[in-house]
Formats: structure tokens, sequence, C-alpha cells
């Protein structure tokens, strides 16, 4: 028995660290696997590191690895902290997720107090003398309908958020290079945000802009 307990414990640990636990919470209430999906409201945060192909260039696989850990180490505890869901990483990129469903209630105005702590968390980072030239990055929030479901075969699955609200949040990111910024939000998540932020963060309009694959100009923001 108690061998039992200890393997459950391990893998509780290492399921843990390759999902997020609050999917896996939500996994387990469910008492189910569906391949079907749900609609659901939500804010979407993508964020990327700047011209890290170059950076990565010259270094080792493992000091890649290692810097990325590192890297990581400082800039995802303010998504947790307020509420936030890591869904996945890709490569330098992070993608995370604030949901009713998953606990954060005030999704909007959690993703852009996650972006505060992380641009703050960055700044610790490049302070920290752990890589030998600053790093920055760009993040993207927007808010809005999303389906979150079981993606995939009988056999793999992945637990993901796809729709629109998902597309528009990555191409924002995109568009902080195009601005010289390092945090653009949209109108429709600024909205939902403004009331619990009660002038705790300054923003700034850049306009209408179009998106990459959209045929409508979506108002945005940086966050000063």
């Amino acid at each position: 028995m108690v061998d039992g307990l200890k393997e459950r414990e391990e893998l509780q640990d290492t399921f843990g660290k390759y999902m997020s636990i609050e999917i896996a919470r939500e996994l387990i209430k469910n008492k189910k696997v569906n391949l079907g999906g749900e609609d659901i409201e939500a804010a979407v945060m993508f964020c990327d590191i700047r011209n890290f192909t170059p950076l990565s260039e010259t270094l080792s696989a493992t000091a890649v690895v290692e810097f990325l850990n590192n890297y990581f180490r400082y800039i995802t505890p303010p998504i947790t902290s307020h509420n936030g869901v890591i869904s996945k990483f890709m490569g330098d990129a992070v993608m995370a997720i604030y949901t009713p469903l998953m606990g954060s209630g005030d999704y909007a105005a959690d993703a852009l107090r996650s972006a505060a702590g992380m641009r703050a968390a960055l700044a610790e980072f490049n302070a920290s003398g752990k890589f030998k030239v600053p790093v920055n990055f760009g993040i993207g929030i927007h808010a809005g309908r999303l389906v979150a479901g079981n993606i995939g075969t009988s056999a793999r699955l992945e637990y993901t958020f796809i729709g629109d609200t998902v597309n528009i949040a990555s191409r924002l990111q995109s568009k902080t290079k195009d601005f010289g910024t390092d945090i653009i939000v949209s109108e429709a998540a600024l909205a939902k945000a403004r009331g619990s932020l009660a002038g705790s963060m300054t923003f700034e309009s850049l306009g209408r802009t179009a998106l990459k694959g959209k045929t409508e100009v979506v108002e945005i923001y940086r966050v000063a």
C-alpha cells in the first residue's frame, strides 16, 4: 500500500508538471473524457520572446533549454498568481487562459494584472544577469468566446482552446513588434477589465488596426 501511495504521488507530481493542474482538476471533476467541446467566455494571452531565433543561434541546445527554463521560471508565476491557466508552451512562447470555468471570474482584469507582473518579472530576469543581453517580449491579450475541449482521438487527446478569440490574441502579440511596445490589449478585453482595475493601470490608444487573416479592424491599446 505504501508503494502504491508513493507511485500515486510521483504520478501526480509528474502530471502536474506536464499539464496545468487547473485543467487536470477540471477533467477529473467531469469524470469523463469526451471529444466534444464547450463554448466559454475567456481572456487569452500570448507572450513571445522578441528576436529569439538569432539569440538561440549563439547557444548550444542544452544552453537554449536552460535559458528558456530560467526565463519561464521568472515570467510564468504572475500568470498563475492571477488565476491564469498555462495552456501550452510553444518554444519561447506561452499561451495562457483566464476563464470563470477555471477560477478566474474577473478574467480580463486578471490577464492584464498578469501582463504587468510579467513585465516586472522580465526586468528582474534581465537584472539577474542570467543572460548576456537584455531579453524583450511581446504580449497580446483579447477576450471573448472560444471553444474549450478535447481535440484528437480516443487514444491521444489534448485539452485545448480554439477559436477566433485565440487567433486575435496571437495576432495582437505579433503587433507589438509593429508598434514598438511590449503589451497590447484589445478594446474588447479592456472594456471588461476597466471597472476592476480602477485606474491602477494606464492605457494609450493605438487606434484601429488590421490583423492578418481578419477582414474587420480591431481597436487596440498599449499598456503604459
